[in-house]
């Protein structure tokens, strides 16, 4: 089964167009596209400019010193049961047991410690970017960049007759790359990055705009949904409202950094395309009764769960 948002990012790092599918429509210029793109990488270009190393890296505070130390101490611990473990803690020598279990403690105790400075920092990293994309060293090349991107979805958005009253959905799209035969998905442990897609009825169709394409549904094209209770974190949250706020206060979603969230439960919303294949729309528990708003889902016929 293939997911509905699929995007290739083997050659293009930055690219958000989904694979073609046999429900695409209409389709922007290619010179639009182009522009858009290149708004795109103006876009990641200004988020990620460098910026001065917080004083934890400054100052050594990578935690790797101490990831090193604990995972040594660890090793010289273990070895010696494995090895002579049969002679290690008999007679006068059972003070070994000892001085074993106590490295083993203090290389556990360096390793969290590590694991604590390594998290740590990286937060420290992710808010001094969104500080200076806010009001620091990024700030004009991040307005400038957001507002040509602004500009262009715009022009986009009515070259595909998106109606003003289109609903806003997050999907889950597949993200990945091509390495030789494989196949190789980027988003790990049900983390991913979620798509802003616009959703409209026309007479018997569900339609989907990325922002590039409009897809064309058939309702009868919609065979029903798998629900998937397992918690996901979307990497940046899309929406105006906040997300224990309004609609979305009943789901219980978390902040887990400045930008990303982490729920519980999504969806799979499977579609039969013509020519036979199948294809699934993947959509987080907030977003479905948006979804059915417009086009009735038939009951679930599946569960998976947390095993």
């Amino acid at each position: 089964m293939k997911n509905l948002f699929s995007i290739n990012r083997t050659e293009d790092t930055h690219s958000v167009r989904p694979d073609s599918t046999p429900f695409d429509a209409e389709h922007i210029d290619s010179a639009l596209e182009e522009q858009l793109r290149q708004a795109s990488d103006a876009a990641f270009e200004a988020f990620d400019q460098p910026l001065t190393p917080p004083r934890g890296r400054q100052a050594g505070g990578h935690g790797s010193w101490q990831l090193g130390l604990g995972l040594l101490l660890t090793i010289i611990a273990i070895v010696p049961v494995f090895l002579w473990r049969d002679t290690l803690f008999s007679g006068d020598r059972a003070y070994f047991a000892w001085i074993l279990l106590a490295l083993l403690i203090a290389g556990g105790v360096l390793v969290s410690w590590a694991y604590r400075i390594q998290k740590k920092t990286m937060m420290q990293e992710t808010r001094e970017r969104q500080e200076a994309n806010a009001s620091g060293q990024n700030a004009a090349a991040v307005e400038t960049a957001m507002k040509e991107m602004t500009r262009l979805q715009r022009q986009a958005r009515a070259q595909l007759h998106v109606p003003d009253d289109a609903l806003e959905l997050d999907v889950f799209p597949f993200i990945y790359e091509k390495k030789g035969d494989r196949t190789v998905g980027l988003d790990r442990n049900g983390r991913f990055q979620s798509l802003l897609v616009l959703a409209w009825r026309q007479g018997n169709d569900l339609c989907l705009s990325d922002g590039t394409c409009n897809l064309r549904i058939p309702t009868e094209a919609i065979r029903g949904r798998v629900t998937c209770d397992r918690p996901f974190v979307v990497d940046m949250w899309l929406k105006e409202e906040r997300p224990g706020e309004g609609r979305f206060k009943p789901y219980h979603l978390k902040k887990t950094g400045l930008l990303a969230v982490k729920g519980r439960t999504w969806y799979c919303v499977m579609l039969g395309a013509p020519g036979g294949d199948s294809y699934e729309l993947l959509i987080p528990c907030y977003d479905l009764p948006q979804l059915e708003k417009l086009v009735s889902i038939p009951e679930p016929d599946a569960r998976t769960e947390d095993k």
